[in-house]
């Protein structure tokens, strides 16, 4: 009698890397401390019915005179799970600066903490406001306030479904935290509960962006072999 020939196990293959590139933390973190205006870290969406991100959209702007906040650079990095880290590289603009500029480093660890957490970041540098309230305080002969720093994470509802939003039982998650350069008790927070946007502590605020965000997913990836997205 034959033995039963014993049939080889398949082992399936590992799927791709679908955390977030350290390159682009990098990259936006650079962008930050050398004087960006505003700089977001986002997960990129394809549409509600799809249910996952399929990637990071890296955004950032640096102009030169704060009254004219939509001239000067813009930086534009969209990547996906699987694409080539190579084009991640500052651009000419950015490169040349090699001189930091103030940052709230609460802040910017938030930033990175919160990307990898699942939420859409932004930092903010408020400028437009501080050329506004240093004139008219010089003016009236006011106390100058430092320029705010603002960090704003908002969590994206990868489960949306279009009954429960209906009926309100999906709400937003949103948190921003904002802090003035030379006074770190100069503090304005706010994060949603149960819907409403309300005025919280401080350190519940960062307390909520070093968790994971709500509703979060991992990120979709092509696969060539099936000729679709991975969930």
């Amino acid at each position: 009698m034959t033995a039963p020939t014993e049939q080889p196990q398949i082992v399936p293959l590992p799927g791709p890397d679908r955390s977030l590139p350290q390159q682009l933390i990098d990259l936006a973190v650079l962008a930050i401390r050398r004087g960006a205006q505003r700089v977001g870290l986002h997960y990129e969406g394809m549409d509600a019915d799809f249910g996952a991100p399929i990637g990071w959209l890296l955004r950032a702007h640096k102009s030169d005179d704060p009254y004219k906040p939509s001239s000067g650079h813009r930086l534009f990095v969209d990547h996906q799970v699987g694409c080539d880290l190579a084009d991640v590289v500052a651009p000419t603009w950015l490169a040349e600066l090699t001189e930091d500029r103030p940052v709230i480093e609460e802040l910017v660890e938030l930033f990175v903490e919160g990307a990898r957490n699942g939420w859409d970041v932004s930092y903010e540098r408020k400028e437009l406001d501080h050329a506004i309230f240093t004139k008219v305080a010089k003016e009236y002969q006011l106390p100058i306030r430092g320029l705010r720093h603002s960090l704003e994470a908002s969590a994206t509802n990868w489960g949306y479904d279009k009954a429960a939003a209906a009926r309100g039982d999906q709400v937003s998650n949103n948190v921003w935290l904002s802090i003035c350069e030379g006074s770190q008790r100069d503090v304005v927070a706010f994060a949603d509960d149960g819907g409403v946007h309300r005025q919280v502590e401080q350190e519940h605020a960062a307390a909520l962006i070093r968790q994971q965000a709500p509703n979060s997913v991992p990120v979709a990836y092509w696969d060539e072999s099936h000729d679709g997205w991975v969930k």
